[in-house]
Order: structure tokens, then sequence, then C-alpha cells
């Protein structure tokens, strides 16, 4: 089998270890080339089959495009053969109805379809994919599929159930399979083999591998359990996953420029600092807008955790829904001067969480001169590629304003040498891909990466930076930090 592109030593290997597998899983670190990796296994199943096998691509919506260009890019196989289902309603039914189907005929074609997870969920789409009956079914950021409860996972049952009855083709791609905990493989495994490797019942998975260290309250008032592997079946587990997986790391594939972490810190303006002490305190706190008092509140620890970084990003939302940007804002401050050092020699990724973010920084990079576009879950994917391919492609875009969860999967933003996290959310997920939207391979165009946290000291935003270094639980560390 001819390559378009050279494979690196890691994929050769894969897709040679994958001839004597009909299902295998890609645990690689984002930036790895695993989609690469897949997109020439399943090749090598086109040459075995001696045609072109029907194709299910499943992946996050931000993600479509990229990976029908990802098949253009590394095959020959023609972009009339690869379809990417962007539409909604009525028309998504009659475009995936035409994508699958001869329109005269009835019969089946042979094709790449590229769909999203959330699809899946209108019985419509699914049950026309179950009469298109896929062969090669590919589920990328497969640890979105770690809850059995979840429709899109039972999906995904379903369809690789029927993948493996036409003797088909499953795999799974992912940098972080296990998030949590290791209890998060069981559901892929299900989708990935059908229970052929730990049964389908979950429970006695989890009692096989688990212990419950809060056992000794059950029953009692408050119990909650807490499932933690068993020391001893680690070794068992680990070698029944990677039976049908490989794990590949940056550190020993890619000869990638280092990556300079820096925290640059900024004070609360004294706006800022009088609304963050108030609800910090007693969970509530008031605005003076013209005339008008309005009241920040949060009734939760997890709620007023997300009005202090609303607080330190500059901005403040009421009860109603109202946003309101406030005064002297350091941190805008400080953007200012590193888009003014970065810009005029190197494309920068601003990462936001808040929509509002997005306004204020737009209207900065406005204000400087600084052509900028966006990449944010309010965008259809056509408008993501458009502003991905513009920021790529375009000398002139220096700046890409992006949500780490719109932005942060999937996709490549090689062209920057710098990012700089305005304002995060509280997503272990989330600060590991975008991390690795310019760290990856392409990346070597530069002498380095550097990736910029504004934090403001003494504050959640700390709280939270460190705890996803260390890769704590958010939501303990919140809590503990703010409970009565």
């Amino acid at each position: 089998m001819k390559f378009k592109v050279t494979p690196l030593n890691h994929q050769l290997e894969v897709i040679e270890k994958t001839r004597r597998h009909n299902h295998y899983a890609l645990f690689w670190e984002v930036g790895t080339g695993k989609t690469y990796g897949v997109i020439n296994i399943v090749r090598s199943k086109y040459y075995e089959a001696l045609r072109l096998k029907r194709t299910i691509v499943l992946a996050p919506i931000s993600t479509l495009y990229g990976w029908k260009n990802e098949w253009v890019k590394f095959s020959t196989i023609p972009e009339n053969k690869i379809d990417v289902i962007t539409s909604s309603g009525k028309k998504r039914i009659s475009q995936l109805e035409s994508a699958l189907f001869d329109t005269e005929t009835k019969q089946v074609k042979d094709k790449i379809i590229i769909i999203n997870y959330e699809a899946l969920v209108n019985t419509e789409v699914l049950d026309l994919i179950m009469k298109w009956s896929p062969e090669v079914m590919i589920c990328d950021e497969s640890h979105l599929l770690k809850s059995g409860a979840a429709r899109r996972t039972k999906a995904c049952i379903k369809i690789s159930d029927g993948v493996r009855s036409n003797t088909g083709n499953v795999f799974l791609l992912t940098g972080t399979p296990i998030l949590n905990s290791p209890i998060d493989i069981f559901w892929q495994f299900v989708i990935l083999d059908g229970g052929e490797t730990f049964t389908r019942n979950f429970i006695a998975f989890r009692q096989k591998y688990f212990i419950d260290k809060n056992g000794a309250f059950a029953g009692k008032k408050g119990y909650w359990p807490k499932w933690e592997i068993q020391e001893k079946k680690m070794p068992e587990l680990t070698e029944l996953i990677y039976d049908k997986a490989s794990r590949v790391t940056k550190d020993i594939c890619l000869d990638l420029p280092p990556l300079v972490k820096e925290i640059r810190h900024s004070e609360l303006g004294p706006q800022q600092k009088k609304l963050y002490k108030e609800m910090e305190k007693e969970f509530i706190t008031f605005l003076k807008v013209q005339d008008e008092i309005t009241p920040i509140v949060a009734e939760f620890a997890m709620t007023k955790a997300l009005r202090l970084l609303q607080i330190c990003s500059g901005f403040v939302k009421d009860a109603d829904g109202r946003e309101f940007v406030l005064e002297k804002i350091p941190k805008l401050e400080i953007l200012k001067e590193l888009l003014e050092d970065i810009t005029p020699d190197h494309k920068v990724i601003i990462w936001c969480s808040f929509i509002q973010n997005y306004k204020m920084i737009a209207k900065l990079c406005s204000k400087l001169k600084i052509k900028s576009v966006m990449l944010t879950g309010q965008q259809s994917t056509k408008e993501k590629q458009e502003a991905i391919d513009s920021f790529q492609m375009d000398q002139d875009v220096r700046v890409m304003i992006a949500n780490r969860k719109a932005g942060g999967t999937g996709i490549t933003l090689t062209a920057a040498s710098y990012s700089i996290i305005y304002s995060r959310d509280v997503s272990l997920a989330n600060e590991i891909q975008s991390e690795a939207r310019n760290y990856r391979k392409g990346s070597e165009v530069h002498e380095k990466i550097t990736k910029i946290d504004l934090i403001t000291p003494d504050t959640v935003e700390e709280k939270v930076l460190h705890a996803l270094t260390t890769k704590q639980k958010i939501s303990d560390v919140i809590i503990d930090a703010y409970k009565e």
C-alpha cells in the first residue's frame, strides 16, 4: 500500500499490527498523528476488500470538516466519496439519506460518512445509519463515550454491534481514554469489541477491578460510593486494555520544539476586588449600574466558583442573565501589552470560557488594529472551519479568539507559536486538548511553543490551575475551598 505522506515509525507499526485485529484503539496523545494512523489502517482494510467499505466517522462537531480534509490529505479517495453531515432537523435527514442511498435504486452507497455524536440521539438519523449497515466505524475522542447512560453511547453500541455483524472493523481514538478513573474504559471497550474483553456487565466489571473506599458507610446518611482501582488488579486490567490498544506519547515519537509554560499574574481592579470579596464571603454581591443596584447571586459552591471566575475575567452576570463589563480590568491591560509584543512576529491563540470575553478581546484587537477571527460554540461547523483556515493560511490574521470547548478538540492551529489562557473552565479534558491545538505535529516550524496563563493570585483561578496541573478532581477542590 502506497502512502501520500510518509508515516512515522509508530504510525507504520500500528498499521502492521492492526492487520491482525478487526477492532483496535489508538490511545495516542493529542498531536501524535492518530488521525493519520487510523486513516491508513482503514485504507489497508479497503485494500484487503478490494473496494471502499461503508465507513462512518463519529466525532465532535468542531472536527467534522477537519476529518474530511485529513482523508483528502492522506488518501486518494475522491472527495465525492466523503460526505460531512452538518445540517440539522429535516435537512439533516434529507442530506443523510441522499449521502447513504442511491436516489433511484435505493441501494446503499459505498462511502465515508462523517457525522457528530449528538446527531445520533435523533432516532431517524440512527435508523438510517443502521439501514445503511456500515462496515467500518471510527469513534474519535472516544472518552466522550464513557457513560453507559448517555444516549450517544447507547447509539454507538448499537452501530458497533451492527458493524461486527458485518464482520467489519471498529476503531477508537482518544488521547485521554481515562480522565477521572480507569472505570471510564468500560463502555469504550463495549463499543470496541462488544464485551469480548470485559463483558457487557458493568456491575460485574466494577466489582472485579474496583473497590468502594466508602463501602463501610453504605446505608448511612451522607454515604456516596467512591470507586477506586484495586492495586493488585491494575496489571491485569492494563494487559487486557493494551491487547487491543496502543499508547503513544509525544515525547517518544515527535521531534517537537520546547513547550514553554509561563504564568503572568494580574491583580483585580478596585471594582473587581469589591465584587470578588463580597461574592466569596456571602454568595451574593451588588453592582451599581447608573441608578440601578443589581444583585449578582450564586446558590451553590460550583455556581459561586463560576461567578468568581467571571469577575476575574472582567464581567458579571446578574440573576436576569444580563452581563456587565467591569471598570479598569488589569488582566485586559496585560493582554493588550502581550498582543502588542507578540503579534508583529507571531500568531497567538487566546483561549476564553465566556462569550463576553470574546467580545471584550475582539474589541481590544480592533482597537489595536490586529486582525482576528473567532472560534466559538455559537458558530456553524462551516463557519468554524472558515475561521480555522483563515487563521492557518492568512498571514494578516494574527489572533484566534477561541472557546476551549468549541476549539479545543481535534483541530489544528499550528500557525500559532503562542497561546494565552485569558479565562478558563474547570475541565481537565479541555485543558489537555486546547494545549495540543498548537503543540502537535506541524509545530516544529517554530523554535518554541509558549503557553501563557493569565492568573489572578489568591483567587479561584489559582485554585483551578493548581487542581488541573495536579489532576485533582475540580469539584472537590472548589467545594472544599468554598463550603461554609
